[in-house]
């Protein structure tokens, strides 16, 4: 690490069941390609979203400009003041799932000047009243890299398929992944490796 530098940043929302071995385990998912040679050095930044025991993620993932500003003016100066990140908007990343995922696609939206890299998973769309797909519809087109996945069993399907039609209409290029699986981690950690080598593939 002493010799490494301009390392990437995946900041992580629900990051206490991403860097679970029993759940994500995307800490080891990190490592193996890593070690492996197929994945550029980087850090994970797991956001714990408990405060005090309770879980904060239905007020702080939906549409929460207050997050956005935490996270990106807050936090992201902190984790570049300490560690050995690159600073480019394009090696910072944000990754949820459910609404976390929704949260992802809101950074693409609210913070697209800080965060180029977009991992969204399992997508609540529907929350918040669905606004997010006319925000996107909207919005003038963002230069993000948007890696997308989703399962065919009670996954939220209809709202993501919406938003995968703005995307084309806005002319985004995006990856995507529909796999015969269910809202849960078996789905999500399994397509951890899928995200992460699309955005910071080894050189």
């Amino acid at each position: 690490y002493a010799d490494m530098d301009g390392l990437p940043v995946m900041y992580v929302t629900d990051g206490q069941q991403y860097s679970d071995d029993r759940l994500g385990a995307m800490v080891t998912v990190m490592d193996n390609l890593i070690h492996e040679g197929k994945l550029r050095p980087m850090i994970a930044v797991f956001i714990d979203m408990r405060v005090n025991g309770a879980n904060k993620r239905g007020e702080l993932l939906v549409l929460n400009q207050k997050f956005v500003g935490f996270v990106a003016d807050e936090l992201t100066p902190v984790i570049d003041g300490q560690y050995r990140t690159s600073t480019d908007r394009m090696d910072r990343g944000m990754l949820g799932t459910s609404l976390g995922g929704l949260n992802s696609m809101w950074f693409g939206y609210a913070a697209h000047e800080t965060f180029g890299r977009l991992g969204v998973q399992s997508p609540a769309f529907h929350a918040g009243d669905g606004r997010i797909a006319g925000l996107m519809e909207d919005a003038p087109k963002r230069d993000i890299d948007i890696f997308l996945t989703y399962g065919t069993f009670y996954d939220f399907g209809d709202h993501t398929e919406r938003m995968l039609k703005i995307l084309d209409a806005k002319g985004y290029d995006y990856g995507l992944e529909i796999v015969n699986e269910g809202h849960s981690w078996g789905n999500w950690s399994a397509l951890l490796d899928d995200i992460l080598l699309r955005f910071w593939p080894a050189e």
